[in-house]
């Protein structure tokens, strides 16, 4: 998607981004604070 927004500034179907940032965006949220802590966590062992 980076590449499209980046570069395909008349063909971004906003509705598209507007999906994805509504669906998909906590759930990116959760996975990366997981994983963060994980790799905090292993700095610490």
């Amino acid at each position: 998607m980076r590449n499209a927004v980046a570069h395909g500034y008349f063909k971004v179907d906003l509705e598209i981004v507007w999906k994805t940032l509504n669906n998909d965006l906590a759930g990116l949220y959760s996975q990366v604070q997981a994983a963060l802590a994980d790799f905090s966590h292993e700095d610490n062992v």
